[in-house]
C-alpha cells in the first residue's frame, strides 16, 4: 500500500514535551521561524496558560535540566526492545 500524506506529516511534525510544577517546555526540531531557533520553548503555565511567551532564553538551567531528562528518557525509549513493534 503506499503511505499516506496524512501519516507522512504527522511524523514529520512530532514534539516532545516535558512538564515539572509550572514549568513546561516543548521540543519541535522540525520547527523553523525567521530570526528564530524556535526548536525549544519554555513556558510558565501559572502565569502563562495560553503558552505565548517563551522564556527559555531567560531560564537555560531549566532548559538545561529537562533537556537531560528528555534524553534520559529517550534513551530508555531507544533501549526498548517493544518500543517500535
Amino acid at each position: 500500500l503506499p503511505q499516506s500524506k496524512t501519516s507522512d506529516l504527522a511524523f514529520k511534525h512530532q514534539s516532545l514535551s516535558i512538564r515539572r510544577g509550572n514549568y513546561k517546555m516543548l521540543v519541535n526540531p522540525d520547527y523553523q521561524e525567521a530570526g528564530s531557533d524556535g526548536r525549544i520553548m519554555l513556558v510558565d503555565l501559572a502565569n502563562d496558560p495560553s503558552e505565548t511567551q517563551d522564556l527559555s532564553e531567560k531560564l537555560p538551567e531549566i532548559v538545561g535540566e529537562f533537556e537531560l531528562e528528555l534524553r534520559r528518557w529517550w534513551g530508555t525509549v531507544i533501549d526498548d526492545k517493544h518500543a517500535f513493534a
